[in-house]
């Protein structure tokens, strides 16, 4: 899978207002069914298992890349070395157990 990133599968990001995201480069914070998750009144299982976080992970499983994943995308086709990039080479691991 050309387009999989782990982030989604392992880390939950969370912001100074509470708010949740998959990792640090991404600007949208997670939803579930349409509300922002936050963690000042939802527990971090709340955005673990979020219709969002969920929707980005069938993406990945799916080999498309997310659109809320632009900023690695765009790295990437720059020749940057991106979040993504780096987490793969970090957990190498992790796109073998997701999928099998």
């Amino acid at each position: 899978m050309n387009n999989f990133c782990p982030m989604p599968f392992i880390n939950l990001e969370t912001r100074t207002d509470a708010s949740c995201s998959v990792c640090c480069q991404m600007d949208r914070v997670i939803h579930n069914n349409g509300v922002p998750v936050n963690l000042v009144n939802d527990v971090p299982s709340s955005a673990w298992r979020s219709s969002d976080i969920n929707s980005i992970r069938d993406q990945f499983l799916e080999n498309v890349q997310p659109r809320e994943c632009y900023s690695c995308w765009q790295a990437e086709s720059a020749g940057v070395d991106s979040k993504r990039l780096r987490a793969l080479r970090d957990f190498p691991d992790v796109e073998t157990r997701v999928v099998s």
